[in-house]
């Protein structure tokens, strides 16, 4: 069975989304041909969408790295799958790691479920009743709605688009790869930093791991409250960001950023024998000056999805 959800629904489900407030960080202008809803527009100017109102389903072993891409970045941004099959190529350096977790978990028979919070995704087993998903769904909605500070966090993180939070259930018969690394953030709430397959434990994505037996409604909402800060801070705090250009005038302000720490290994990253072959930041006012090659995930994020 393929995702339930083809691409024409989720293009019928765009025209649904509704603005919602909130800036984003980082004043990147739209590539050309990007949607005439946003051409000319810099980042401060525009507003995100709220996300369409049938969240996908991934489920089937067959489904490919670029179906998943184009199926979660579609969900998650608010652009047409057409939009984000062109820039394709450079979202995979962002999100391929990702992309292979979720490839293994369909192959280890786990259904995994969009929600209506961007970059965050449901696991459930395959061919297993379960309103898990769907209960979920619906709290993440009451929570957000509850806690605008958390939503607009969230809504505005670029560090859970690159490394997504997968909600699960815990079970006892599973054996965590990584045990020491379990921390309870509420009763019946747990952040494990990694996720796990039936073949590897990986930095892809977060987990949290959710024991709802016999809990009440509040009591998983406050959890999910707190589940959801930790893994949006931890996300954020693992992605490198830019600093301002404006007080940028050589490569060497950058290194950090590009996590070298002499002149030739920043040569040998980019394939060149001298500085003067980079393009020159003194002239710069904005990184999308810059040719992709020389952008990290944060800025793809910003300059092809925001």
């Amino acid at each position: 069975m393929k995702i339930q959800k083809s691409l024409q629904v989720l293009r019928d489900a765009a025209k649904a989304r509704f603005d919602r407030l909130g800036k984003t960080k980082k004043n990147i202008p739209l590539p050309p041909n990007n949607g005439a809803e946003n051409s000319g527009k810099t980042l401060f100017q525009r507003q995100a969408k709220m996300l369409g109102a049938q969240p996908p389903v991934l489920q089937s072993t067959e489904t490919d790295k670029k179906e998943i891409s184009m199926t979660l970045w579609s969900h998650w941004s608010g652009k047409t799958p057409k939009e984000v099959e062109k820039c394709y190529s450079q979202l995979e350096k962002v999100n391929g790691s990702v992309l292979l977790t979720i490839e293994q978990l369909l192959r280890d028979r786990h259904q995994v479920s969009a929600c209506q919070v961007p970059g965050v995704l449901v696991r459930t087993k395959q061919n297993v009743f379960s309103d898990f998903a769907n209960r979920l769904s619906v709290l993440l909605d009451k929570v957000l709605s509850e806690d605008t500070s958390l939503r607009d966090r969230i809504y505005q993180s670029d560090g859970v688009l690159k490394t997504p939070v997968l909600i699960t259930r815990l079970d006892n018969k599973e054996s965590l790869m990584r045990s020491e690394s379990l921390e309870a953030v509420s009763t019946g709430v747990y952040f494990y930093p990694y996720v796990d397959t039936a073949s590897c434990s990986a930095t892809s994505m977060l987990t949290l791991y959710i024991d709802d037996h016999n809990m009440s409604e509040s009591a998983l909402m406050n959890g999910l409250k707190e589940g959801l800060r930790k893994a949006t801070h931890h996300a954020d705090d693992n992605l490198p960001k830019l600093p301002d250009a404006s007080g940028v005038s050589g490569w060497s302000d950058v290194m950090n950023y590009y996590e070298v720490t002499k002149e030739s290994e920043l040569l040998k990253k980019f394939k060149v024998s001298e500085v003067a072959e980079l393009p020159d930041l003194s002239e710069m006012s904005d990184w999308s000056a810059l040719p992709d090659k020389y952008l990290k995930s944060r800025e793809i994020i910003q300059k092809y999805l925001r």
